[in-house]
Parts: structure tokens; C-alpha cells; sequence
């Protein structure tokens, strides 16, 4: 062999790089953090020929019962010195969108998570954050870049703790659920003039089964198997429509349905299209129909009051002839507090210092208007019949969290008896200290 110049031959040699040392440790660290009881059964590498992803684990809801694997995840699994953290939202720089893309185009059908490990060759300085590869967040990148940056919340960081590998399998159940509702769902694009045509011919279907029951003397059960075939393309060009509100020109039901849960006054529509799918093409028994019309009944009435407000279509205007089947004496009852509803001044008020839990909300309809009637739970002491309230509200207050609200007292006369009931002019939620101090506490995050 010719002796040649050594740097040449040397210069094909090669080395291993800064970011492949800190992927390896970042595996190493990994590794370490998600001990789970058989949990969360990991097959991560480094250095290896997979071209796009760093590895699987197969996850185990509940091991002492079965360990049998009920889901898939792929992963990519990065190691990073560059920490940019700004009020409590750390971002990483991806360089390569490879795993954005594999997910995207959906080369696996499993869900992805993207972990990013901080410093993972200093001992005990080690921090991993991980991110769920859904639908909103692919399309929200641009794929004509190189880059891309990932934003990581407290709730997305990971701690060396059984407290918060507990949470976070707790979070992969909801994401493992979450998953394989959305790819049943379809791909293909629509446009805002398709849904508008759907929307409009699902609504004429509608209102003539409404308007024809007392025509053809059809019972109520009959009316609601019209009905319910029609409300699959009703709630679906619905979603759709509030996906491309944002700006999209086309849309698909993956992200629209996605989009809805991100929003409480649009979290309903993504609620009732999991439960029209559910149902799909099973034949019902006698009677179902029209129990599932009178649970549907009120997502028709909010989609007709969002088509109103955001597009100005009038839709489903005779829905309250459909007949619900209210008790006489309830509805004289909750027309009497309607009208006092109305009447009074519902002016935003200073709320009071104490807080409540909801524990219960029922929904009522006089005329075109939807209230509430909420029983609320003082949530500083023992529950008991003693110490809750009746209040009624033309406002969707959250039942997932407690509230301070505002109230004004009024009267109704029902058969001469005068009695006062309460009125709520304002509310926000207001979680119990004690209950941010036992969070902060597994998070090891301070509270005052």
C-alpha cells in the first residue's frame, strides 16, 4: 500500500460529536428516571440505524393485574446544555424535524413523545421534559424550515420522584385514550363552503322531522332515529368550521376535533362527536332514540347559538318544539326564575372570599335562552346538606375546580308563596391553597 498523507486518511476517521455524547447520556438519564414498576417498559438506544426515532416503550396501565402491553410509543430522546427558561416555559431548539415529520405523515400509527433531557452529563443537575406529538401541535409547525422551537411546561417536566412518574403514567393513560380516538377519525381536507352546504342540508332534514311530528302523529322515539342519523355531519362541519376559524383555509376532522378540547366554550362540540362515534352504526333499541335526543338536546342547542354568534346562520329554529317532556310544575318554576333573571341588574359584582366546590349543574331552557341551576359545596369544611347552595346563572361556570362568586337575592311568587333565590353576577375560579401547597409538594416546587 502507497504510503499517503496521514491527515487525509485520518480526515474519514470518525469522532464522536458533542450532541451524540449528550444523546447517549440523555438515554443513560432516561433510563434512570422512568423506573415505574413495570409500567413503562423501555427499548431506547443511541447511535443506532434507526434513521428517525431513538426508540419505543410499551406501556402497562396497571402491572399487578396484567402486564400485558396496551400501548405503543415512539420516541426521540435529546440531551442539551442550551436551556432557555423564561417564567416558568422551557424551550429547546429541535434541529431536525425527521420525528416531527415521521409522526406527521404517519410512518407509525403509534403516539409519539419527544423527551429533551437538560444537562445530562452533570450529576444531579439532570432535569427531562417530554411533549406529546398531537395533532394541533404538527400542524402548527412549518415544515419548510430546518428547526423548530419546542416549549415545555411545568407540567411537561418529569422529576426523580414516584410522586411524578405516577402523574405521568396517569398522563399517558389519558394521551393512550386520547390517541386512538383521533385516528379513527378522518385525514381528508374540507373547505368552509363544504361544511356551510353540510351544516345547511343536515338543518332542513332536521327541522322537517321536528315539524312533521304532529303531521304524521310520530312519537317521540320515531322523530329521534331521523334525527340522530343526521347529527354525525351536523357536529363534524361544526368542528371543522371553529378549526378554520383560527385562520386555516381547509381543515381536517383530526386537528378540528383536537382544536375543540383546547377552548371551554367549544370543549362541548369534541364531547359529542366522541359520543355520536361511540354510538356509529348500532342498531338501538326501542326506546334509546329518544333518551339519547333528550341528552343530545342541549349540544344542538349550543351549536345553534355558536352558528349564530360566529357565522350568522340560523339554524334548527324550531329545535324547542322537539318535546323534552319538563314536569308542569318544574316549568312553571324555572319560568319564574328566568324572569327574575332578566329582570334584575347582572352587573359584574365583587366576588366573596369564600370559595365553593360545584356539586351539581343542571341546565334548563325557557324560550331561546339556556340557564343553570348549580348546587355549590363550601369547600373549606365537611360536606354537608347544611352547608350548600342554590344558585342559578346564565354562566357555563367550571365544575372542575372551585369558585368565589358574586350573588344577588330576588324573589319569586310561586302559587302566592314568595321565595328568594339566589342570582350569580360574577365568578372565577379560585383553587383552595392547601390544595396548590400538596401539588407544590410533589412538584418540589415552593408555594406561598
Amino acid at each position: 500500500m502507497l504510503e499517503q498523507r496521514r491527515e487525509i486518511v485520518e480526515k474519514h476517521i470518525k469522532t464522536h460529536s458533542m450532541r451524540s455524547v449528550e444523546d447517549c447520556d440523555a438515554v443513560t438519564v432516561l433510563n434512570s428516571f422512568l423506573r415505574s414498576d413495570g409500567k413503562i417498559n423501555k427499548k431506547f438506544s443511541c447511535n443506532d440505524k434507526w434513521p428517525n426515532i431513538d426508540g419505543t416503550f410499551e406501556f402497562v396501565c396497571n402491572p399487578s393485574i396484567s402486564r400485558r402491553p396496551e400501548q405503543n410509543f415512539v420516541v426521540q430522546i435529546k440531551g442539551t446544555h442550551q436551556c432557555n427558561e423564561t417564567n416558568g416555559i422551557f424551550k429547546y431548539t429541535l434541529k431536525s424535524l425527521a420525528f416531527l415529520a415521521t409522526i406527521y405523515c404517519r410512518k407509525t400509527f403509534d403516539p409519539g413523545i419527544l423527551f429533551v433531557v437538560l444537562n445530562p452529563d452533570e450529576r444531579g443537575s439532570e432535569r427531562v421534559f417530554w411533549k406529546y406529538m398531537s395533532v394541533d401541535l404538527l400542524n402548527s409547525i412549518d415544515f419548510e424550515k430546518d428547526s423548530v422551537t419546542i416549549s415545555f411546561s411545568s407540567d411537561e417536566e418529569i422529576l426523580d420522584t414516584d410522586e411524578s412518574i405516577d402523574v405521568f403514567c396517569k398522563t399517558l393513560e389519558t394521551i393512550m385514550n386520547h390517541h386512538a380516538f383521533v385516528i379513527k377519525l378522518g385525514e381528508n381536507d374540507y373547505s368552509k363552503k363544504d361544511m356551510e352546504k353540510i351544516i345547511m342540508a343536515r338543518d332542513e332534514q332536521i327541522t322537517e322531522s321536528i315539524d312533521r311530528m304532529d303531521i304524521l302523529n310520530a312519537t317521540r322515539d320515531d322523530v329521534s332515529k331521523r334525527i340522530l342519523t343526521q347529527l354525525n355531519d351536523l357536529c363534524t362541519a361544526t368542528l371543522l368550521l371553529n378549526a378554520m376559524a383560527s385562520g386555516l383555509e381547509k381543515a381536517n376532522l383530526q386537528l378540528a376535533w383536537e382544536r375543540s378540547l383546547l377552548n371551554i366554550e367549544t370543549k362541548y362540540l369534541g364531547t359529542f362527536l366522541k359520543g355520536l362515534r361511540y354510538i356509529d352504526s348500532r342498531i338501538l333499541d326501542e326506546g334509546q332514540s329518544e333518551r339519547l335526543m333528550l341528552k343530545y338536546y342541549n349540544f344542538l342547542w349550543q351549536i345553534r347559538k355558536f352558528m349564530r354568534e360566529h357565522y350568522g346562520m340560523s339554524i334548527l329554529n324550531n329545535l324547542e318544539k322537539f318535546p323534552i317532556k319538563v314536569d308542569e310544575l318544574d316549568k312553571e318554576y324555572y319560568d319564574l326564575v328566568a324572569s327574575a333573571i332578566n329582570s334584575i341588574d347582572l352587573s359584574p359584582r365583587a366576588v366573596s372570599m369564600s370559595r365553593f366546590y360545584v356539586q351539581k349543574k343542571v341546565s334548563f331552557f325557557v324560550g331561546n335562552e339556556k340557564y343553570y341551576e348549580v348546587v355549590l359545596q363550601l369547600a373549606s369544611v365537611y360536606a354537608t346538606k347544611y352547608n350548600r347552595v342554590t344558585v342559578y346563572t346564565k354562566e357555563n361556570i367550571s365544575t372542575s375546580y372551585s369558585v368565589q362568586i358574586a350573588y344577588v337575592d330576588t324573589t319569586i311568587n310561586l302559587w302566592d308563596i314568595t321565595s328568594k333565590i339566589k342570582v350569580i353576577t360574577n365568578w372565577k375560579v379560585s383553587i383552595e391553597p392547601r390544595c396548590l401547597k400538596k401539588l407544590g409538594k410533589i412538584l418540589k416546587v415552593q408555594t406561598n
